[in-house]
């Protein structure tokens, strides 16, 4: 697949979105990205194999290597990991750095970058997934290095320093520096957003606005971006956290940031195992996507970027 192709996949992509109604959480905005008839997933995402018990992710050997883990694939079906999800447990936590789809019966070493800089040692020997993906702005840091790099390596002290700098930010102590905590920590005050900022029939996306930052989340089935909504709206609302990101300006109205989308200088490149990786060139954009069967599988995308995303 050649990058005129993939911009072709994307553009079809996005003329098929209808916008719903925004609705707001605080300084958190939704605006729902709607397409009518669309298909149910034809895969599964990882913590819904995992719950089957038809999905494992271990560490790749007894000794580990922070940056790559092994996923196995036991179900019919293929099995979506997607880009910035925490995986808890094993030797440390780690987060996955691009969205991958593992091959029915398959298994592909996926890359990851750890969020847990204090432990390596034997938690239990599979991962689980946890309820949240790191917060938007290291979302958006991770997507940047990823997409310049081959291998999608990134740049692990930063996110340490990143992970550190929400710690400390959120007053959120972790014995082994690890962002789960800082979640759980705050919890409670993100639970008005998960209740708000719910799906509606037909949703398969949404523009998330704060302050003058912006990301967009898609999948290609109105059933998987309903199961990835808490965990987006948690990513979201731990920015929110922070008041800071009241003082920027306004973010563009969501139509304008979707011709945006269309307009951005693209790349394309083989997948970790199923499909290609879409990678956005663009310098004001940080984020990218997984394109199978000419279609895109799942976009995140990130706008209005803070320092630690640059």
């Amino acid at each position: 697949m050649g990058p005129s192709q993939a911009a072709d996949i994307l553009t079809a992509t996005l003329d098929q979105l209808a916008f719903g109604a925004p609705r707001s959480a605080g300084a958190l905005t939704m605006v729902p990205l709607l397409r009518e008839g669309a298909s149910p997933a034809s895969y599964l995402l990882f913590e819904q194999a995992q719950a089957e018990g038809a999905a494992r992710v271990t560490e790749v050997s007894e000794a580990g290597r922070v940056p790559a883990l092994q996923a196995v694939n036991d179900s019919d079906r293929p099995v979506l990991l997607v880009d910035g999800e925490q995986l808890l447990g094993a030797k440390q936590n780690r987060m996955v750095t691009v969205t991958v789809m593992i091959a029915a019966h398959g298994r592909a070493e996926i890359p990851v970058t750890c969020v847990e800089s204090g432990r390596w040692s034997w938690r239990a020997r599979e991962f689980r997934s946890s309820e949240t993906a790191v917060h938007a702005g290291l979302r958006a840091a991770k997507a940047r290095d990823a997409a310049r790099s081959p291998r999608r390596q990134v740049d692990q002290g930063r996110v340490w320093a990143e992970v550190d700098r929400k710690s400390a930010a959120l007053a959120a102590y972790s014995p082994s520096a690890a962002l789960e905590d800082v979640f759980l920590s705050r919890r409670d005050q993100m639970g008005d957003a998960e209740r708000q900022l719910t799906p509606q029939a037909d949703q398969v996306g949404a523009v998330f606005m704060l302050g003058g930052r912006w990301g967009v989340e898609l999948f290609n089935a109105p059933d998987a971006f309903a199961a990835f909504l808490p965990k987006a709206v948690r990513s979201w609302s731990l920015d929110a956290l922070e008041g800071t990101v009241n003082g920027h300006a306004p973010a563009p109205e969501a139509a304008t940031l979707l011709a945006q989308l269309k307009a951005a200088s693209t790349s394309v490149r083989p997948g970790v195992s199923l499909g290609f990786d879409l990678v956005f060139d663009d310098p004001e954009i940080a984020g990218g996507g997984l394109i199978h069967e000419d279609g895109v599988v799942h976009l995140s995308v990130f706008g209005g970027l803070p320092a630690t995303a640059h």
